[in-house]
């Protein structure tokens, strides 16, 4: 069947949905059946790398968004594609978009474009009580782009993906190319709850949510801050129902947000991320497995940690271990104060202090002190070693 008649039947099959209004109503059948395809087949999972070289998004001094978007989505398509639960599928690679989609983009760029034209006249009229609603406010996509993002959906549609990952990093509108904006943190953003697609999605976002908040602070941008961000117009999670699968776009931060900009650990840092992020996806469809708490640890500390030391991989080891055991970020402060960067600075410094505290019988008592020294010594190494070394 040619691409236009699969428009048609995708039109058709809404159609019988339209006395529920959008979004439609799912049933424990529907999970179980969703889930089920984890044990019994293959979850097929689309990663897109946002923007490409052509588009490159937002820019920070040097720095591109889409070089930064591949790097941490490729880490993430290598550890789906290495799973046997999951059948993974990604856009593009350091050479540009992989032939089937470009070939696609190419080759069905008036039938993609019909599919949008399609969809704008189509759906007020199936779902007249679909409610539109303001969100947080998006760049206008250039012509081209949205012809591509819409092409991904209408692959995607016909390939039956089970997810859609779009990895990205945020940018402030009107800001200078070399200044920092004024926001910072991440968000993943869902379907609409109205959107056919919202309920999958939104589980999927739940389940990754907490392992990526642990260690990144979300976005203090209004109406971004939730954390979770429903939105109706963003193409990439299927405007106007115009995509079956579930979406996430992940906003990893914003482009010029300190742990982005540091070179010695970011490579290592955006495997964590990408890691956190499968893990949530895993512990979505089998939640009674214990997964590994980092991609950096277990490991081992000797002496030589001290105050002042930056872009350092032990020390980032060690600040993910101190968020392990609760006590990172330090009392009254936040990962906004006090993000994770492998620098060995102040609140690197209160956080060891607690860490003292909490196992003060193991490492203040027996050196005769009550008080944290706040200082990676040979008692407080020795404990962290035997949590973390094994």
């Amino acid at each position: 069947m040619n691409f236009f008649g699969k428009i048609l039947i995708f039109i058709s099959l809404f159609i019988g949905f339209t006395a529920n209004a959008a979004g439609l109503e799912i049933t424990n059948q529907d999970i179980d059946a969703f889930k089920g395809k984890y044990f019994n087949d293959k979850i097929r999972i689309l990663i897109v790398p946002g923007h490409d070289k052509e588009y490159p998004g937002a820019e920070f001094k040097t720095i591109k968004e889409e070089t930064f978007n591949l790097q941490l989505a490729t880490n993430l398509f290598d550890y789906f594609k290495n799973d046997p639960n999951f059948d993974a599928y990604i856009t593009r690679d350091s050479s540009g978009y992989l032939p089937v989609f470009k070939n696609y983009f190419t080759d069905k760029k008036d039938a993609i474009e019909k599919y949008v034209s399609l969809s704008n006249d189509w759906f007020s009229n199936l779902f007249p009580d679909f409610q539109w609603v303001d969100g947080v406010e998006h760049n206008t996509a250039k012509k081209e782009v949205a012809t591509r993002l819409f092409g991904i959906n209408a692959w995607a549609n016909e390939n039956n993906m089970d997810l859609i990952i779009h990895v990205h990093f945020n940018d402030v509108a009107g800001r200078k190319k070399n200044v920092a904006g004024d926001y910072s943190g991440f968000s993943i953003y869902i379907p609409e709850k109205q959107l056919n697609n919202y309920f999958f999605s939104n589980e999927l976002a739940k389940s990754i949510f907490p392992n990526l908040e642990k260690v990144l602070a979300v976005s203090d941008l209004p109406l971004e801050n939730k954390g979770i961000v429903e939105d109706q117009q963003l193409i990439a999670i299927g405007p106007k129902n115009t995509l079956f699968s579930p979406s996430l776009l992940i906003e990893y931060g914003y482009i010029y947000d300190s742990y982005a900009l540091n070179s010695s650990i970011r490579k290592l840092f955006f495997n964590e991320l990408a890691y956190r992020t499968y893990i949530g996806v895993k512990k979505y469809f089998d939640s009674s497995k214990i997964y590994a708490e980092s991609t950096l640890l277990p490991n081992k500390w000797n002496s030589g940690l001290i105050y002042g030391i930056k872009n350092n991989k032990n020390v980032l080891s060690l600040q993910l271990a101190l968020v392990g055991q609760g006590v990172y970020p330090p009392e009254s402060y936040s990962l906004k104060d006090c993000p994770i960067t492998g620098n060995f600075l102040k609140c690197t410094k209160l956080a060891i202090g607690q860490f003292q505290e909490k196992y003060s019988s193991d490492i203040l008592k027996p050196i005769n002190l009550s008080v944290a020294t706040k200082i990676l010594g040979p008692m407080t190494l020795k404990k962290l070693n035997s949590l973390y070394s094994k």
